[in-house]
């Protein structure tokens, strides 16, 4: 099962009073400065630095990621916690200077405004991955490894790839705002939707993998027939746009689909 951003996010799981809630969060994260010294390590915990990661990236793009991808033209910013470090860009932008040694990249005391999450964003006109790099997952609080770091950072220059190659693949967020709400027959048949993808993954034989995929998919089918077409097509759309993303970041990784948690 190849899961999408709405896994992460929670987007295709949230609904509209949810959805409410957790808007005035994200203005005050989007609010905060984040001003610092200047820094090289991957948050505040991590033996990292922002090199390494970068320096595993260009390892890692010498996978068979996906045809066309080359991860070492995408414009990158990345933020540590204290610095903000700017690769593969153009030209230097505002407010950033160049970092001595290094003329691939360009540095900002602090978090630039343009980098608040793991995400693909302009820059002066120019299209770049950002990453507020963490030293612990979210899900277990365990060390991320460098490997795993890179493949998040690969994962979000996808997303620049995506935006020249399939533009049309950016899913209308507006439909979040009138979601309609969960009800007992929802999420039992999301809840059994996951639990088929699941049991195809895992299975055995081609045989079995593809009666547990046949039959999630006919719960999918089901469950989205129950919904207006705008918020079914809008599952779909953001299935195709991050399911991508995390194949290439799977892959990446060296991760299987199973490996991180189950979908709530």
């Amino acid at each position: 099962m190849i899961t999408s951003g709405s896994e992460k996010t929670a987007r295709i799981g949230t609904r509209s009073v949810p959805t409410i809630i957790l808007l005035p969060l994200f203005f005050l994260y989007w609010a905060y400065g984040g001003q610092a010294r200047p820094g090289l390590r991957v948050g505040r915990e991590s033996n990292h630095t922002v090199f390494e990661v970068m320096e595993e990236v260009a390892r890692l793009e010498s996978l068979p990621l996906w045809p066309g991808f080359v991860p070492h033209a995408v414009p990158t910013a990345l933020f540590d916690g204290k610095s903000t470090y700017l690769f593969n860009y153009p030209h230097k932008p505002e407010g950033f200077l160049p970092l001595e040694g290094r003329p691939d990249a360009y540095i900002l005391d602090g978090r630039h405004l343009a980098v608040f999450g793991n995400r693909r964003t302009m820059l002066e006109n120019v299209w770049i991955a950002t990453s507020i790099l963490n030293a612990n997952t979210s899900a277990t609080g365990r060390p991320f490894t460098t490997r795993e770091i890179a493949a998040l950072v690969l994962h979000e220059q996808f997303h620049v790839f995506q935006a020249f190659r399939h533009p049309d693949w950016l899913p209308n967020d507006l439909a979040l705002f009138d979601y309609p709400l969960d009800s007992v027959e929802s999420l039992r048949l999301r809840i059994a939707e996951v639990e088929g993808f699941s049991r195809a993954v895992t299975a055995g034989g081609r045989n079995d993998a593809a009666g547990w995929a046949a039959a999630a998919l006919e719960i999918r089918r089901k469950r989205l027939s129950g919904l207006p077409v705008k918020h079914a097509r809008y599952e779909s759309e953001l299935q195709r746009l991050e399911g991508t993303a995390e194949y290439v970041e799977y892959l990446a990784g060296g991760r299987g689909v199973m490996d991180g948690p189950r979908a709530a």
